[in-house]
């Protein structure tokens, strides 16, 4: 009975990723603000970690201080939760680079030894060219510029934020892949002048995607690819944009059978905020060299 039941499980196992497999290519698995599963999002020790795990990407959401300096975060304000005697919400393009630094973190989520405080870009990219001249392995760098149009009245300026980002990646030029996202497409164009070689994707709000002229935009935008909330999806939507080699990634994909579904419809990948969780759910399907030849 013990042996039947090995036989059926293998079996149903094959079968599942067999059908996966006939849906098209699967080749990435993003951490969201890094391994936020493990240690706190968008912290060094998360986005290192990601690197560490070998996810195919990490994604993570930069904001410009009030000095100018881009550092990473996701919300808009600082939350009173996340640090040590900050009593109240305040935006990050109202406080100076110094004035964050003093925040330290509090204990409601893990980080390494010596990861006290938020991270700037450049910390963050002088982190992975350490990692370049170590040998050790790096991943795809999904930059979300974080910029809304609902939200344009706490963010800091397009062309500011354009403008410091890529003096940042000027800086401290990286071998690795670095891919631009925003929800706000108008940043991504302001960057592209500035960055014209970085590939861009598009971030695309809840409900938006029904509505999207996909011809006109993919020739105004030029992105390699669309990053969709994952309810939103259809087949025949992703089979268009992948047919034209553009990555059908959404956010964020916790749920095992969510993404069962999502991959049996055609994605290139997922974002989710436990990679570990993926990579080993989709270890014998997930085409991982396909990542770093895309974005090359």
């Amino acid at each position: 009975m013990n042996s039947l039941k090995l036989y059926l499980a293998l079996t149903l196992k094959f079968i599942f990723f067999s059908t996966i497999s006939l849906a098209g290519e699967f080749w990435e698995i993003s951490a969201h603000r890094g391994d936020r599963g493990t240690y706190r999002e968008n912290s060094i020790s998360a986005l290192i970690h990601a690197m560490d795990i070998n996810a195919t990407s990490v994604e993570f959401d930069v904001h410009l201080t009030k000095d100018g300096v881009p550092i990473i975060y996701h919300d808009y304000k600082l939350r009173p939760s996340d640090f040590i005697g900050l009593k109240e919400p305040v935006l990050i393009k109202d406080l100076f680079l110094a004035e964050i630094k003093e925040l330290k973190y509090s204990d409601r989520l893990v980080t390494k030894p010596g990861d006290t405080t938020l991270v700037t870009f450049q910390e963050f990219l002088q982190a992975v060219k350490q990692r370049e001249f170590a040998g050790l392995p790096t991943i795809p760098l999904h930059l979300e510029i974080k910029n809304e149009k609902k939200f344009l009245h706490e963010a800091a300026p397009i062309a500011e934020l354009a403008q410091a980002i890529s003096d940042t990646i000027n800086t401290v030029s990286i071998k690795t892949k670095i891919i631009a996202r925003a929800f706000n497409w108008d940043v991504l164009t302001e960057f592209r002048k500035h960055q014209p070689n970085i590939p861009l994707i598009l971030l695309v709000d809840k409900g938006v995607w029904k509505r999207i002229n996909f011809p006109d935009v993919i020739a105004k935008y030029r992105p390699i690819g669309f990053a969709p909330n994952f309810s939103d999806l259809n087949r025949r939507s992703i089979a268009f944009l992948t047919k034209q080699n553009i990555d059908v990634n959404p956010w964020t994909v916790n749920d095992p059978l969510v993404a069962d579904s999502l991959v049996r419809m055609g994605v290139t990948g997922i974002t989710t905020d436990f990679p570990i969780v993926f990579l080993k759910r989709y270890e014998p399907i997930l085409k991982k060299p396909a990542c770093s030849a895309f974005y090359r």
